[in-house]
């Protein structure tokens, strides 16, 4: 990520996040984010943080979709996206070649900028990448409320990914053991030789309304038992 980037996540809720301009840190907010971002406006000034503007969808279905979330003032504020050299627009791994081009085809029109598109696991890489993080071979399980993404990385090269669609208010039981299931048939084709040359560690991006840690505990205990290991809990990002 580059300095003076704004960032849209399309994602199934509106979600606020901030990071300083040494890019040493991602706060992610949440729903009052507007409030959050004026204290820290005071605390910090202006020039140590960039706002990254979010929007509440889904996987979009439609143009009109998109209009509709355009036209949400509250969430896009143009004042902060002037500041903005170019737009990223985070998607998650099951929207469409034509989504996406419509996509960044109406913020360009709206927003007079480059836009570029990127996958949500793409920009997880490239965060945990921007932190000097040097595991060679990553395993990243993204949970949001209505789906899963797992992407395995090699450097920058992601070998593989997979989305998983969720019922809301799936049973906290069912959903570790499907997440289970989904990850034992993701790495089933993976070469053992490629675990035990490289440094294996997997990334937790946990939605924050998800409050368990069960989960994770849960993951974590199973994915050791494969030989891969947990670097860091990142229950903040999203």
């Amino acid at each position: 990520m580059e300095k003076g980037i704004e960032l849209i996540d399309i994602s199934y809720q509106p979600w606020v996040f901030l990071w300083d301009s040494n890019q040493e840190q991602i706060i992610n907010f949440g729903q009052e984010a507007l409030g959050w971002w004026r204290l820290y406006q005071q605390d910090l000034g202006n020039e140590h943080w960039q706002l990254i503007t979010p929007f509440k969808s889904g996987i979009l279905q439609s143009k009109w979709a998109l209009e509709q979330v355009l036209q949400n003032n509250f969430i896009l504020d143009h004042e902060k996206l002037k500041k903005a050299k170019r737009l990223q627009v985070v998607l998650s791994g099951a929207n469409t070649d034509l989504e996406k081009d419509t996509i960044k085809r109406s913020f360009a029109q709206n927003f007079l900028k480059p836009v570029s598109i990127v996958n949500r696991a793409d920009f997880f890489n490239q965060h945990l990448r921007s932190k000097q993080d040097f595991s060679k071979l990553k395993l990243i399980i993204d949970l949001n409320l209505d789906f899963a993404e797992l992407s395995l990385f090699l450097l920058d090269k992601k070998l593989k990914s997979k989305h998983l669609p969720l019922s809301e208010n799936l049973d906290e039981a069912v959903l570790i053991e499907r997440l289970k299931a989904a990850v034992d048939n993701f790495i089933l084709n993976v070469p053992t030789k490629l675990f035990q040359e490289k440094w294996q560690y997997f990334y937790f991006f946990i939605h924050p309304d998800i409050k368990s840690s069960l989960i994770l505990d849960e993951l974590s205990r199973h994915l050791k038992m494969e030989g891969i290991l947990n670097q860091e809990h990142l229950s903040t990002y999203v």
